[in-house]
């Protein structure tokens, strides 16, 4: 659920692709807040950003941040 958001009503996220954000249209089963069901748009082990901020839009530069480094 952290990685997902809505725009107008569609369920959205931001996937990550050679270094950059690409914004990814999902549609989603469930979603409890917590946990999401992710029924197409995604495929397994695709990175996605969590909690992306404002400032994330399609085609930045992003950079991926090691487990052990993050919060």
């Amino acid at each position: 659920s952290a990685a997902l958001f809505r725009r107008g009503k569609d369920w959205m996220t931001f996937t990550v692709e050679k270094n950059r954000a690409k914004l990814t249209r999902v549609n989603v089963d469930h979603n409890n807040g917590d946990l999401a069901e992710v029924k197409n748009g995604l495929v397994e082990g695709q990175r996605v950003i969590l909690y992306p901020a404002d400032s994330i839009d399609d085609g930045v530069s992003v950079r991926i941040v090691p487990e052990s480094h993050q919060h």
